[in-house]
């Protein structure tokens, strides 16, 4: 990943994963959501397919909200639903900037997550435009990482969250964040209100005891 963002020489980057499946239309769809909507972050909604390609029922990484939203909204799903759809690169198109102009390069020591672990940093001060259909389908294999909850992965998800733990809490104004309210409508954007989210950033006790981390995470 790291090679890519060095060498790319677009004004927008995505990734993909070399034995996944996207449609067509994958990045015009992005593309056009980002130009439309005065963001430099567009994602979408994706499926899963086995070795087949048949779709893989009830692992879709999807999100309740959709439109344009606070990108750390995406950040905060992760906690309130323990769902993946902010924590990956591969369902979204980025303004390459946003990685060059913030010094912003993956952690290649890790075997899982090293996409989540600096997308934090990404998303800060950004919007991001969710498209709610579903473009990308990713292909899930009998023993691969995402399957296997063996010792690397699971050191690895400490290490992420660590990571988040680290950078909010060095940066206090970042530690108040929006968090939608289901059922009510914003007056910009069409988007969903926002409440207010403190993060114990001193104690650490925004992480512990949430259901979206491992069990390491929470001791």
């Amino acid at each position: 990943m790291n090679v890519g963002l060095d060498n790319a020489r677009g004004d927008y980057i995505g990734f993909v994963d070399s034995d996944d499946l996207v449609d067509p239309d994958l990045y015009e769809t992005l593309l056009n959501a980002i130009r439309e909507n005065d963001v430099r972050i567009a994602s979408c909604n994706a499926d899963a397919v086995d070795e087949q390609e048949k779709p893989v029922p009830g692992a879709g990484v999807n999100i309740n909200i959709a439109g344009r939203h606070m990108a750390m909204e995406l950040l905060l799903d992760t906690f309130k639903t323990g769902g993946f759809y902010g924590l990956l690169c591969w369902n979204k198109l980025f303004d390459i900037r946003l990685f060059r102009d913030k010094g912003v390069h993956f952690d290649e020591t890790m075997f899982f997550g090293d996409d989540a672990s600096e997308l934090h940093r990404v998303y800060d001060g950004e919007y991001v435009y969710c498209v709610p259909r579903v473009l990308y389908h990713y292909r899930r294999r009998g023993g691969q990482m995402t399957e296997v909850l063996f010792p690397p992965r699971r050191l690895d998800d400490l290490k992420m969250y660590w990571n988040w733990l680290g950078w909010f809490a060095a940066q206090p104004d970042k530690t108040v964040l929006p968090v939608l309210v289901p059922g009510q409508r914003g007056r910009s954007h069409g988007k969903a209100e926002t409440g207010i989210f403190e993060a114990q950033k001193a104690s650490g006790q925004h992480f512990a005891g949430h259901p979206a981390l491992p069990a390491c995470a929470r001791c």
